[in-house]
C-alpha cells in the first residue's frame, strides 16, 4: 500500500503551484500584453499569488476558474471585484449559494454582454 505523508503532499502541492504560477504567467503576458508585459516577473508572480488567494476566498480553486479571475484582474484592475465600475462582479462573487464555476460563468456572461451593448 502506497502512504502519503503530509510532508510529501506539501511539497507536491508546491510544485504543482510553481508549474500553474509559470503557465498562468506565459498566458497573461501573451494574452494581456499590454497589462503583464511591462510587470517584472516578481511583480507578475506577487499579482497571481494575490489572485490565487483572492479567488480561493470565493471559492474558485479549479485551474480554469482561477485562471479566467486573474484574466479579470489583468483586464479590469486587481481590484476588479470592489471597483463601483464592476461591482456587479464583486456581487456574484459574494455569492455562497453558488461553486467558483457558476460564478466565473455568470461574470463571463455578463461582460458579453455589456460588450454587445458598447458601440
Amino acid at each position: 500500500m502506497l502512504i502519503i505523508r503530509k510532508e510529501q503532499m506539501a511539497v507536491f502541492e508546491a510544485h504543482m503551484l510553481a508549474q500553474f504560477r509559470q503557465r498562468m504567467a506565459g498566458h497573461l503576458t501573451a494574452a494581456f500584453p499590454d497589462a503583464a508585459g511591462g510587470m517584472t516577473a516578481e511583480a507578475l508572480n506577487g499579482l497571481i499569488d494575490d489572485g490565487i488567494a483572492k479567488a480561493a476566498g470565493y471559492g474558485i480553486t479549479q485551474e480554469g476558474n482561477v485562471q479566467r479571475f486573474l484574466e479579470y484582474m489583468l483586464a479590469h484592475g486587481p481590484g476588479f471585484d470592489a471597483d463601483p465600475e464592476t461591482a456587479w462582479a464583486g456581487e456574484v462573487l459574494r455569492m455562497t449559494d453558488v461553486d467558483g464555476s457558476v460564478k466565473m460563468d455568470w461574470i463571463d456572461e455578463r461582460q458579453r454582454q455589456q460588450s454587445e451593448d458598447t458601440p
